[in-house]
């Protein structure tokens, strides 16, 4: 395949992945004030935090200096981001396809960012040092290949035959499994396939860098090096956005314990007086004119129970 076409196809499917993932971020930081779980664990509690306890529970808390650890915020992140913590505590059957399929994952970003590290310096480095750093590279790769075979047909399988998942199941779901199959089977295919491959990407990379063509690859790394374009310009418009999503879900919402203050109180305000548009008929929610009507009638019953 020609080399013009991939560096102009390469560049055009970075600007397409990184503008989308600002815009869906943005889209995602300026949502409306969101209901705080503040009975969570919030890890950055010093000495409260293991047993889900909160700065609240001391005495005229309003009065003390809170006293917050920098270490177990980053710990928790950290577990949960490269060993799936939640997915081990919630669904232990599904972690070992999803474990794989993440690594696989991972694996290939660091090999990619170290093969555009090594393009970069190379002329800095011997010739031993070069080969190490490709060896390590092509190892990088080849497992994430592995892995990331083995985790997207073993999250595809699961999806099939687990009744328990079959609620959850989605057309998109199944499209992103199989496309990031693809790109795990045709990178491990490219890689078996040709004995240059980790030169050829190389390549690759520094021509895109220089904006230089003139050169051709083989088809089965062409094969693996387009669908992975097609991949990043699809990935900002899909689910799989919930990378940049988990940030907000956990500093947002889950560990959001700021006390009330007039910019939320106001922000609270508005959207309460916001008009109901939901149609669910359970709701009973005919003759209500803003939210804050319904919240107002939901006191009002729960003082009659009472």
């Amino acid at each position: 395949m020609s080399g013009v076409f991939l560096v102009a196809f390469a560049w055009s499917a970075l600007a397409v992945l990184l503008i989308g993932i600002a815009c869906r971020t943005l889209a995602i930081a300026r949502l409306p004030l969101h209901l705080r779980w503040e009975l969570a664990p919030v890890p950055r509690e010093k000495r409260k935090g293991g047993y889900g306890g909160s700065y609240l529970e001391e005495y005229e808390w309003w009065k003390r200096e809170r006293k917050r650890s920098t270490v177990a915020p980053l710990l928790f992140m950290i577990r949960e981001i490269f060993l799936l913590r939640s997915v081990w505590k919630h669904n232990r059957s599904l972690w070992p396809f999803s474990f794989a399929m993440h690594t696989g994952i991972y694996l290939f970003v660091g090999a990619l960012l170290f093969h555009v590290a090594l393009v970069l310096h190379s002329y800095e480095l011997q010739t031993a040092t070069i080969q190490i750093c490709l060896d390590v590279i092509s190892a990088m790769a080849l497992c994430s290949y592995l892995l990331g075979t083995a985790g997207t047909i073993g999250l595809l399988l699961k999806r099939v035959f687990d009744r328990n998942l079959r609620w959850s199941n989605s057309t998109g779901t199944f499209l992103n499994l199989l496309f990031l199959a693809a790109v795990s089977v045709s990178g491990g295919y490219a890689w078996f396939g040709s004995p240059n491959a980790v030169f050829e990407v190389g390549e690759l990379i520094g021509r895109a860098i220089s904006f230089s063509g003139g050169f051709a690859i083989a088809d089965p790394l062409a094969v693996h090096v387009t669908l992975l374009l097609l991949f990043w310009i699809c990935l900002p418009f899909t689910s799989m956005i919930h990378f940049a999503a988990k940030y907000f879900t956990y500093h947002g919402v889950i560990w959001n314990d700021k006390p009330l203050n007039e910019r939320m109180e106001r922000e609270v305000a508005d959207l309460l007086s916001q008009p109901v548009q939901w149609e669910a008929r359970h709701a009973k929610l005919e003759g209500k004119g803003s939210w804050i009507e319904v919240a107002k009638e939901g006191t009002c019953d729960e003082g009659k129970q009472s």
